[in-house]
């Protein structure tokens, strides 16, 4: 079993995050891995580029954001509403050896994509030296 195997199995899923607010929604994630990347894919129907706000914090991604509604009409007498509307947030726990430097994001037709380059791992020998030395 590799480390990405052991990072995968470690999750409990992912962390969903309330806060003091009830969440509006709570947006559906896939993440996969690449040779290169690991991918990150948000199901944001319905969000705005500048509703959204990403932040990597102590190896954790924190999607946040805003999901408004379109329309407004108080005249409107519902009947069923299932859409969720208001703020949300998503973290999700990432492995130790990403490079955060290299992440690209795209937003097209309600998904959000994110992929972040793996580091190359190096492996540096270290000389036992003598206490002389």
């Amino acid at each position: 079993m590799n480390d990405w195997d052991l990072w995968f199995e470690s999750l409990e899923f992912f962390v969903v995050s309330r806060g003091k607010e009830k969440q509006a929604f709570t947006p559906a994630c896939n993440v996969y891995e690449t040779p290169s990347h690991l991918v990150i894919q948000v199901e944001l129907p319905g969000v705005l580029k500048q509703d959204i706000r990403l932040v990597i914090q102590d190896n954790v991604l924190i999607i946040s954001g805003e999901r408004r509604e379109l329309e407004s009409d108080p005249e409107r007498r519902y009947h069923t509403l299932e859409f969720g509307y208001g703020p949300f947030e998503r973290r999700i726990p990432l492995p130790g050896h990403l490079d955060f430097r290299r992440v690209e994001t795209h937003l097209e037709h309600g998904i959000l994509t994110l992929r972040i380059a793996k580091r190359q791992r190096v492996v540096q020998e270290i000389k036992v030296q003598d206490h002389d030395e």
